[in-house]
């Protein structure tokens, strides 16, 4: 993820190297909060991620999920 410079094209993203998805298979037993960030689609709102990794039987990681909460009507 060192080698991914910050991303800006939908071609270039992956969702491996984003916080939300490092923090969620860092903790595998809780939903996670995140920290707040700024909206790329309504740049100057903030918007606060929960997500949470899913596990299979062998302990292998099946994916995560994410929930993106917009702060929009509390920062307008």
């Amino acid at each position: 993820c060192e080698a991914i410079p910050s991303v800006s094209s939908v071609s270039s993203y992956t969702p491996l190297c984003r916080p939300w998805y490092a923090n969620a298979k860092k903790d595998k037993s809780a939903a996670v909060f995140n920290p707040v960030d700024e909206d790329a689609a309504n740049p100057g709102f903030l918007y606060i991620s929960l997500s949470r990794s899913l596990w299979g039987a062998n302990s292998e990681l099946v994916g995560v999920v994410a929930l993106d909460i917009s702060l929009k009507e509390l920062t307008a």
